[in-house]
């Protein structure tokens, strides 16, 4: 810097000299330096410099911003010196600016603002000062020593406690000094900040001798002792004095003036002269009594004028004093009046010199922001630095913002190690690589005063291959393509699964689920973690990954919701026509989330979509539509006002019909916003390995020819290299069956068995991945019918029936028979499992002949009937319309059956009956029946809309409270949609 200046001096002086040697001898003054923009620290000595042409003798004045008089420096100077060594007076203000003049009013101002630092003693090599050591120094005010004060010496605080923790939460670091102890009990654990120079009673003359000597001689009251040897401040050194003097005597004769106070000043001057060492006096204009006196005031004034003589008069030998004035005497809203009780009535003197409690509080806030005022702010961090999304090969910066009076300084630091040169507000980084993931950033930001540390910013970078997934609290996939759960994989937290409402309303797709018709994905766990770090955020990011069943639907339809109900929730992503909505509630919407953020018309499509909602700290939200921005608004508020009570889910609302219908292949919610670059990579990354940019086919339909399926499609590519057939069946995944090259648009599927139904897909592919699957197909194959039924009575008088089995993939039999007469139907008689060829029927017949016939089913579809026969029934059951005398189950009707069915039972005695269907993995899906019950016949319905085709069981519990038998039987049922 010095080099730099020395080049800056001799170019000006050539050019000057240049241009004295070519133009008119005018008289001429340049301020060289300071010149503006120079940080000066009080105390110190700095070369003012200047060139001069024609001009014999200078001046030199400064003034400060608070402060528009000039003020001298020096008079009448030689100008050929050039310069002149100033030191720095102690001024309560920030800036300053300097003027030359010589005695024809030829002047020159520097361009701007210097900064002044009031630095108390020398900083070390980290630019960092040592504690601030405060020395209150005064008389019972000081010491706080009221009238009649019957508390111990461990309680009283006065002022110094409250301005302890005013100078603590600011972040001074600073320690209270003195001889005296009062108020341990309120800075315990930190029992030295109750150290001070209080001493009750004394008179100005007695602390002159005090500091001078170190001798307390109070004859008054009968005080002779010795505190120090020597000048008190030699062994109680400060930075700075809070000095409230001239309470004691003031109003008599011979009592306290103006020049006993600056006895005192001389003393502490005489001390800094003596050591070296300088010290900022903080002079109180002592607050008055009660009630007020005027010769307080009359005090006051003349100690006002004895210090500005000192400050400002440079004939004073104390010019330019260090002193600080502080008016006690005129704090804004102090009431001169007496309240012992500081919770009562208002008043806040303790007695008629002695503040109370809340007197002291208001003399503490003064103190405090005259130090402020004079020593500047320790740092404040304003905007701490966020941590940053990055993409590997991207730039990102990290921010910070502080507040000070004084000058500030930053250093960025990365993992703990010092970044060199990286001494802004702001850090830059280029070019990022994937190493560089889960780097640790922090600032330190600092003044003269100390620092004050960053909170930690964390760099997370995204690879070019990968997606930017970080942050995802809540994550589906959709790619269980079987069963009613959707698992969250995001592995934050505990997981928020779904669970289908109707599995008949919904089909799985290879990379997704398709919502038929109105169903509910509705959570199956606890959300309160997942809602807490959305809620602490303030941020949150939605990415759905979708495809509409219809492009107009209305209500709106809910695709993502966080409700109560349809008038109440936390969050919601809806379809509205033909745009796409978002409803958030903040601390400035409605309890639903109005106003909401609405895309433009015409967005939804009957093609896989990416829609992103982003609201970020800023207040900022963002809908995206495939990567681009559709539309903006200001959000403002946070989610303070969230009810962790609602429920999650996907495709309605919770209590009222508002479906949506569609495709869901990929959904993540975030508690932070994705930046625009994020949204449109993740587009790009696309998901499942899908091109975005190659056309799906469409149209896929299927037919069925002895168990061979014919699939046919439409070509919407011009660029795809083959098409890839999958399928499915029942409770199996995808998996692929086959490829045909470009431009084929069939295929047939041999590998399919009887009687099962299969879901099939179909999709292009190139060298860039597979396009999105067309339509879903489903397609069930046919089941071969049992033949050559025979029937004969055997020896027990049952009639048994044989059949032979033609298929290969059966589930089992059902058997039906009923009444040889026009107006009788058949009716489920029973079922067997697969590969059985015989049933012998033992239940009682009332007509005869009776016909029987067979038939095959699986979990998807049954074949056709048998032949039929008819068999000549002996030995009559007794009629059934007579009251039971045994427990039993009779096999349900119709059987199979879809959605209701018959279930039938007898109950011999008053018993206690339960009857409850179970799902082939023995789990209780409907309790049809449980309490007591007479003697007698028994039918229920049972209804199975909202249940899966498939195998159920039906089991009846009986305990006779007679007999005390108990009673168990299950028949098979077979529910077929």
């Amino acid at each position: 810097m010095k080099i730099t200046m020395q080049k800056k001096y001799i170019l000006i002086l050539k050019l000057f000299f240049l241009s004295f040697a070519i133009t008119a001898q005018n008289d001429d003054i340049r301020l060289i330096s300071p010149n503006g923009g120079e940080s000066l620290v009080s105390g110190n000595r700095y070369s003012i410099s200047w060139i001069v042409q024609n001009i014999d003798r200078v001046s030199l004045y400064y003034r400060t911003d608070r402060n528009s008089n000039w003020k001298i420096i020096a008079s009448k100077i030689s100008a050929d010196l050039g310069s002149y060594s100033w030191k720095v007076p102690y001024e309560s203000t920030a800036t300053l600016e300097i003027k030359i003049e010589n005695n024809n009013g030829v002047y020159d101002i520097s361009d701007s603002y210097s900064f002044i630092i009031n630095r108390l003693r020398k900083a070390d090599n980290n630019n960092q000062v040592n504690t601030i050591r405060i020395m209150p120094l005064g008389n019972s005010i000081t010491f706080d020593n009221r009238m009649n004060d019957t508390r111990v010496v461990e309680d009283k605080i006065g002022y110094r406690y409250p301005l302890y923790n005013l100078l603590r939460d600011s972040g001074y670091t600073f320690s209270f000094v003195g001889s005296e102890h009062a108020g341990s009990n309120f800075f315990s654990p930190n029992l030295e900040f109750d150290k001070n120079a209080g001493f009750p009673g004394i008179k100005d003359n007695e602390l002159y001798k005090l500091l001078k000597t170190g001798r307390r001689y109070q004859p008054n009251y009968g005080i002779d002792q010795i505190i120090t040897n020597g000048r008190y401040l030699n062994t109680y050194p400060a930075d700075i004095i809070l000095l409230h003097i001239g309470t004691n005597g003031n109003n008599l004769p011979g009592g306290t003036t103006a020049n006993d106070v600056e006895d005192i000043l001389d003393e502490i001057d005489a001390y800094e002269d003596s050591t070296g060492t300088e010290i900022i006096v903080f002079l109180a204009k002592i607050i008055n009594r009660s009630p007020t006196k005027s010769f307080v005031t009359t005090f006051n004034s003349n100690v006002f004028n004895m210090v500005n003589d000192r400050i400002s008069n440079p004939a004073n030998d104390a010019y330019p004093d260090k002193i600080v004035i502080v008016d006690m005497e005129n704090i804004p809203d102090y009431q001169y009046t007496i309240s012992s009780d500081t919770n009562g009535t208002s008043g806040d003197m303790n007695d008629k010199l002695h503040p109370n409690d809340r007197g002291y509080t208001k003399i503490a806030n003064t103190w405090f922001t005259a130090i402020k005022n004079y020593l500047g702010e320790f740092p404040k961090i304003t905007m701490q630095p966020r941590s940053v999304y990055a993409l590997e090969g991207g730039n990102v910066k990290f921010a910070i913002r502080a507040n000070s009076t004084l000058p500030l300084k930053y250093q960025w630091k990365k993992n703990g190690v010092t970044l060199v040169g990286e001494t802004d507000s702001i850090i830059n980084i280029s070019n990022i690589s994937c190493e560089q993931d889960s780097s640790v950033y922090t600032c330190m930001v600092s003044n003269i005063l100390g620092d004050i540390n960053s909170q930690n910013a964390y760099l997370f970078v995204t690879a070019n291959n990968q997606r930017a997934i970080r942050g995802a609290q809540i994550f589906y996939e959709f790619n269980e393509q079987k069963g009613n759960i959707i698992h969250d994989v995001s592995e934050v937290g505990d997981s928020l699964n779904l669970k289908i409402e109707s599995q008949s309303t919904t089909t799985w797709a290879p990379n997704g689920i398709i919502i038929d018709s109105s169903s509910k994905l509705t959570q199956v766990s606890d959300n309160q973690k997942k809602y807490n770090s959305f809620k602490n955020s303030d941020e949150i990011s939605f990415e759905i990954w979708l495809k509409p069943h219809l492009l107009n639907q209305s209500g709106p339809a809910r695709i993502v919701t966080f409700s109560k109900n349809k008038f109440e929730r936390n969050y919601g992503i809806l379809q509205n026509g033909t745009k796409y909505e978002v409803w958030l509630r903040t601390t400035s919407t409605d309890d639903n989330g109005f106003p909401s953020l609405m895309s433009m018309d015409g967005v939804t499509q009957n093609k896989l979509t990416q829609l992103v909602f982003t609201l970020a700290y800023d207040d900022t939200a963002k809908l995206y539509i495939n990567g681009e921005l559709n539309s903006k608004k200001f959000l403002e508020g946070s989610f303070s006002n969230w009810d962790s009570s609602y429920s999650f889910q996907l495709a309605n609302e919770l209590v009222d019909e508002k479906p949506w219908l569609g495709r869901l292949n990929y959904l993540a919610i975030y508690n932070r916003a994705l930046t625009e670059m994020e949204v449109l990579h993740n587009y790009n990354i696309s998901i499942d390995g899908i091109n975005n940019e190659l056309n799906s086919p469409t149209d896929l339909k299927a037919t069925c020819n002895d168990n061979k399926i014919n699939l046919n499609w439409v070509d919407n590519s011009n660029n795809e290299i083959e098409f890839i057939i999958s399928r499915k069946s029942d409770n199996n995944t995808y998996h692929i069956i086959g490829q045909v090259p470009q431009n084929e648009t069939s295929f047939v599927d041999l590998s399919t068995l009887e009687g099962k139904r299969y879901i099939y897909s179909v999709s292009a592919n190139s060298s860039n991945g597979e396009s999105d699957i067309a339509n879903l197909f489903s397609i069930t194959t046919p089941l071969s019918a049992p033949l050559n039924l025979q029937g004969s009575l055997n020896e027990d008088n049952n009639i048994e029936l044989s059949w032979e089995d033609k298929s290969n993939n059966e589930s089992g039999y059902i058997i039906e028979g009923k009444a040889n007469s026009s107006d009788s139907s058949f009716t489920v008689i029973d079922t067997v499992n697969n590969d059985i060829q015989v049933y012998i029927d033992t239940n009682p017949k009332f007509f005869s002949p009776y016909n029987y016939r067979v038939y095959a089913y699986t979990d998807n579809t049954v074949s056709k009937f048998s032949n039929e026969i008819s068999l000549q029934v002996v030995n009559i059951k007794e009629n059934l319309n007579n009251l039971p005398n045994k427990f039993n189950l009779m096999q349900n009707y119709p059987n199979p059956f879809n959605p209701v069915t018959n279930i039938s039972y007898s109950i011999p005695e008053y018993s206690k009956v339960e009857l409850t269907i179970y799902n082939i993995l023995g789990q209780p899906i409907n309790i049809l029946y449980s309490g007591l019950q007479q003697q007698g016949y028994y039918s229920v319905k049972f209804a199975a809309s909202g249940f899966s085709s498939g195998i159920y069981f039906c089991t009846l519990r009986a305990t006779g409270l007679n007999s005390l038998v108990d009673y168990k039987e299950t028949k098979k049922i077979l529910l077929l949609k």
